[in-house]
């Protein structure tokens, strides 16, 4: 288990990635990682976005290699290849390209974590950016010390209680190399006009580094705290009849606040990553939630769906049509189908011997517009869609519904209901119909081989 704290989590590596720029900051991330670790592989990580001129990269490279050789380390560049206008330099595009080359980096020397220089400045920087863009407790509460970047890698902060002219000050006693990077000074980067803010600030005998850094870590603590109350309602709203879905009456309860972390949290559960769902798109969710309203709902990378009291994340890209496979074992509707089902599953409905004619035609096929049929305790025939609906199957599953057919007749609504007149009574003889599943496409029929064991009253 990895240490709880950057420090310790340093201290216990063998082999540690630094990603270092050539400027003081990294220059200092190399320093305390290698008193941390004294005996440890370090490599310090170097990457060109390929966006500056060839100079300055030369220069950059240079005084990580000096900074490297100081500390016992061993330099590693990465050269990307960027587009040189549009979003390809933006601020966002490039911290992306950044951190993917250095995960790439680290598993190359067999790394097991990544640290930069991020420290308190850099916090403070990064809070009145997400105030601009109107973030909340979330976007307020970044910068944590330590995160998981991919399988066996994780990036550590060990510096973000430091300052940055601390940091300056041990690297210049140290007498360590440095290199400026021209672009800190363009006004283009919002991350330069808010630096160029707090150093007039801090001109004014003010301290806003730590300020707003505590601010930050206070936030954090928060989003714990609301992060624990959304899991314990979002696991109080979990359906028993649907995987991975919830009950959005119970959700309806929540107060606006609490209901769009429920449903930011189940989106980036299921979806992996909450990028490109927007405040307004959670609040669009949110709003058909309370007001009792379904629909399909933009969700980033996966969509949600609402429908039949129940709140589904479902990715956007379109799923293969679904087998015949369910149910594995015995029809039941606490188990609803779903679309990955298996192929050559062995399946078993038992129905009502004497509703079954001499020789029965059995098929198995998905549902076409204008299908009916007769549940169980019913006698007239009401719409399939309708009935599939009241039974709480979603909107985007009920033309995944495998229908076991007798001549053309709906039997069983698989994984939902027996249908009349096949539904098993009490006291009478009853049939087992066993098949092995097939691949099912389109809306067309499918006949396989069935075998039927009859069982006496």
């Amino acid at each position: 288990m990895m240490a709880s704290s950057p420090s310790g989590a340093i201290a216990n590596a063998s082999t540690i990635a630094v990603a270092c720029s050539g400027g003081s900051d990294s220059a200092a991330a190399l320093l305390e990682t290698r008193k941390l670790a004294p005996h440890a592989d370090v490599v310090a990580c170097y990457v060109d976005h390929g966006v500056r001129p060839r100079a300055s990269i030369d220069r950059d490279i240079a005084a990580v290699r000096a900074q490297a050789m100081a500390v016992g380390a061993r330099t590693l560049v990465a050269h990307l290849h960027l587009r040189a206008t549009g979003a390809g330099t933006s601020e966002a595009a490039l911290r992306k390209a950044r951190y993917a080359a250095l995960t790439v980096m680290a598993k190359r020397v067999r790394a097991s974590l990544i640290v930069t220089g991020h420290h308190g400045g850099d916090v403070a920087e990064w809070v009145l950016i997400a105030m601009m863009r109107g973030s909340g407790v979330d976007g307020l509460a970044v910068m944590p010390e330590s995160r998981q970047v991919a399988r066996g890698i994780t990036l550590v902060r060990p510096l973000l209680r430091e300052s940055k002219s601390g940091l300056a000050d041990a690297v210049r006693r140290m007498r360590l190399p440095v290199s400026v990077d021209e672009t800190n000074a363009q006004p283009r980067y919002a991350r330069n006009l808010v630096r160029s803010f707090l150093a007039a600030w801090s001109a004014r005998g003010a301290a806003p580094d730590k300020t707003l850094a505590r601010s930050a870590l206070l936030l954090a603590e928060d989003r714990a705290e609301l992060d624990t109350l959304a899991r314990t309602e979002l696991d109080r709203a979990r359906s028993r009849k649907v995987r991975a879905a919830l009950n959005t009456p119970v959700l309806r309860v929540l107060t606006p606040a609490l209901l769009r972390r429920v449903v930011r949290m189940i989106v980036r559960d299921t979806a992996g990553t909450p990028l490109d769902f927007s405040l307004a798109h959670c609040d669009a969710i949110v709003r058909a939630i309370r007001e009792g309203r379904g629909g399909e709902f933009h969700a980033g990378n996966a969509k949600v769906v609402l429908s039949a009291g129940l709140l589904r994340v479902a990715p956007r890209v379109p799923c293969r049509r679904a087998s015949i496979a369910r149910p594995k074992k015995r029809v039941s509707a606490a188990h609803p189908p779903t679309n990955d089902d298996e192929i050559g599953a062995i399946h078993s409905v038992r129905l009502r011997a004497a509703s079954l004619p001499a020789s029965p035609n059995f098929t198995v096929r998905l549902s076409v517009p204008g299908d009916t049929c007769v549940p169980s305790g019913r006698r007239n025939p009401v719409s399939l869609a309708r009935f599939l609906a009241k039974e709480g199957i979603p909107r985007d599953l009920r033309a995944s519904v495998p229908l076991l057919c007798i001549d053309g007749r709906i039997a069983a609504a698989l994984g939902v209901r027996i249908m009349e007149p096949f539904t098993p009574i009490c006291g009478e003889a009853t049939v087992d119909v066993t098949w092995k599943s097939a691949a099912l496409s389109g809306q067309g029929g499918l006949t396989d081989i069935f075998n039927m064991k009859h069982s006496p009253p």
